[in-house]
């Protein structure tokens, strides 16, 4: 059977992994580790359960993007099967065919299979080939005698007269030398002291009255004062684990001490079957969040689909609680973004890190109104969440493709993924001459920080600068020649390692 690919193990054709919240699991009585278990995993439902559900709860169903598939079904009996260690990325998956049905009943006997992998320290290492002796290593040697053409066992074995033979014999024994370092202990003079040394009366009295002694008091009082104060206005050693308990005694529900789902966002076209990568709050604009996907795939896996991740989009999503199933924006990028900052001085300026090492810069200052009009559209209304889900109110529009502004060079930043940015506060700035920490007379945030998997850390500044190589470089191509940024596309470099 053909198999298609999930964010675990290979999902066999005809299955179909489905996320079932805690409300489908009572309607069809299919609860984790009540109804259903690891040890009794599998149970039964009907076709026209299904379909009634999705006709009933419509968007809401977590069984509407596989209606088509359920339609279809020839039996009157679908097979559902609780995931409960998410093999196949989800807590349940469904049998579509008779004959995944009948695979999931009926396995077939356990195949061995073999994993050969090696360590990565070993890869490139020198090899060093060494002999064995065949007297000690006779299982390491097969040998081969020549067979008269036409002979069917080693009984004819062909012979080669040789008239000449020359035959060396060494008549002496081998003899090797070798060096063994013997241990050797060397005494070493130690001491002890065991009594404190003490200034006499006069030393003490003469060392409080010098002038080196009032100097030191002098600097260093008013400093131990605010730490004693400190000390007395707050607890430096606090135990945070006690301090989550409660400390009247009283026993309470222990449900009001966990955290609970507020509000899921899903996007069926962008986001399905990826991992988050990385999440940042807008940083002026309530209710905005920006989140990152990736593939789900490691270093060996994205080798062997390289071309199925060439033709694949790498996107930064804005979504808005207003609306939870219809992304505002989409960051285009040019590889899987690990990590992405809003500039705290211009909200609009987003700074992202690629797996590849590439930084890459998006500008949002034309969309910004579409993110407020958006929020205060949906606001005025009472149930923002529902409205969404059952499609009450009018759509805006298709939401915008965004693409970058500016690219780093792939030569002069990182050589491995980048991890982490961080923006230089806008009272501060990294002198390019003498590399310190200057006072920013702009109070704008020009400068960031980002750290990567090849263990560099780089600084950048996005302001323009008098060489030549940026001005003689203003036609490089870029995705939007009107950004104040385009300078910056493919020849953006960190002015500090």
């Amino acid at each position: 059977m053909e198999e298609s690919e999930s964010k675990g193990s290979v999902v066999p054709e005809g299955v179909a992994p489905v996320f079932l919240s805690g409300a489908t699991q009572q309607i069809f009585n299919a609860v984790a580790d009540n109804h259903v278990t690891s040890e009794n995993p599998n149970i039964l439902i009907t076709k026209a359960s299904l379909l009634e559900d999705i006709k009933n709860r419509a968007a809401v169903s977590d069984f509407k993007p596989l209606k088509d598939k359920i339609q279809s079904y020839d039996g009157e009996e679908l097979l559902l099967v609780y995931d409960y260690d998410f093999r196949y990325g989800e807590n349940f998956y469904l049998c579509l065919t008779e004959a995944a049905k009948d695979l999931i009943l009926n396995p077939p006997e356990d195949v061995m299979k073999f994993n050969v992998s090696r360590k990565r320290r070993l890869f490139g290492r020198e090899i060093q080939f060494s002999d064995y002796s065949y007297i000690n290593n006779k299982e390491l040697y097969t040998e081969v005698t020549p067979v008269a053409p036409g002979a069917t066992s080693q009984e004819n074995i062909l012979e080669i007269k040789r008239l000449e033979l020359e035959q060396g014999t060494q008549a002496i024994p081998e003899v090797a030398d070798k060096i063994i370092q013997s241990k050797w202990s060397c005494p070493v003079n130690a001491c002890t002291q065991y009594e404190p040394r003490t200034f006499s009366e006069e030393e003490q009295e003469r060392v409080w009255k010098s002038e080196e002694m009032q100097e030191f008091m002098k600097n260093v009082t008013p400093r131990m004062e605010l730490c004693l104060q400190q000390n007395e206005i707050m607890d430096i050693f606090p135990d945070d684990y006690l301090l989550l308990s409660n400390d009247d005694g009283i026993v309470a529900n222990t449900t009001d001490t966990n955290l609970k789902e507020y509000q899921s966002f899903t996007d069926l076209k962008f986001s399905k079957d990826k991992v988050v990568t990385c999440i940042d709050w807008h940083p002026t604009i309530k209710g905005i969040v920006a989140v990152s996907v990736g593939e789900p795939y490691s270093l060996n896996e994205r080798i062997e689909l390289s071309f199925k991740l060439v033709h694949s989009n790498s996107l930064v999503l804005l979504w808005s609680f207003t609306d939870p199933i219809h992304p505002q924006l989409f960051l285009e990028a040019p590889e899987d973004i690990l990590c992405f900052k809003f500039n705290p001085s211009n909200p609009n300026l987003i700074v992202g890190g690629c797996i590849n090492g590439q930084v890459v810069i998006w500008d949002i200052t034309d969309y910004q109104e579409r993110l407020q009009i958006h929020r205060s559209i949906n606001t005025k209304e009472k149930g923002p969440v529902m409205n969404a889900l059952f499609n009450t109110e009018p759509k805006l529009d298709h939401a915008p493709i965004v693409s970058y502004v500016a690219l780093s060079s792939i030569d002069a930043g990182h050589s491995k993924g980048v991890t982490g940015i961080e923006w230089i506060p806008d009272h501060l700035e990294l002198s390019h001459k003498t590399l310190q920490f200057v006072p920013n007379g702009s109070n704008y945030c020009s400068q960031l920080v980002t750290s990567g998997l090849d263990g560099n850390v780089l600084f950048w500044d996005m302001r323009p600068l008098s060489s030549k190589k940026y001005t003689q470089n203003k036609s490089q191509p870029t995705s939007d020649p009107d950004s104040p940024y385009h300078y910056l596309h493919l020849i953006w470099k960190p002015f500090y390692k």
